[in-house]
């Protein structure tokens, strides 16, 4: 079993996670377990503002979103439940701006608290503070 299916089939709690890949059984998976996938593609995002573009772009954020992380943290809240967001070639990100990395994922982070039925995955990106899918769930 896949990183991903094991969060679409909850058998890991909804929060911030790291997986090697997105799927097309996963998409599918996702359709049928009425999970929303949000892909955001953040290649060429090297830096904040070119994360905010993406986000914006991706996410459908409202026109008033103020491309900023207090404006992202509110505009989170309005995602459906349900939701996961998938965020795909992110490692530019991670290395030219790690701070707004870091960032990204602590917003992450409180939104998987404040609403639990929300989970953003890193996609391709080995962080070390996202924590992996747990690998066990493979041999099932």
């Amino acid at each position: 079993m896949s990183q991903i299916t094991a969060l679409l089939m909850n058998f890991v709690a909804p929060g911030v996670w790291a997986a090697s890949e997105l799927t097309q059984p996963e998409i599918d998976l996702a359709a049928k377990t009425g999970h929303r996938l949000l892909r955001v593609d953040l290649a060429g995002a090297s830096d904040k503002t070119a994360l905010m573009d993406a986000l914006a772009r991706d996410l459908e954020l409202p026109e008033y979103f103020g491309k900023n992380f207090d404006a992202l943290e509110e505009c989170l809240g309005e995602l459906p439940e349900q939701s996961i967001v998938v965020l795909l070639n992110g490692t530019e990100l991670w290395k030219t701006d790690p701070k707004s990395a870091q960032t990204l994922n602590d917003i992450f982070t409180d939104a998987a608290i404040v609403v639990p039925a929300r989970s953003y995955v890193w996609v391709g990106v080995a962080v070390a503070k996202v924590p992996a899918i747990p690998q066990f769930w493979s041999s099932l």
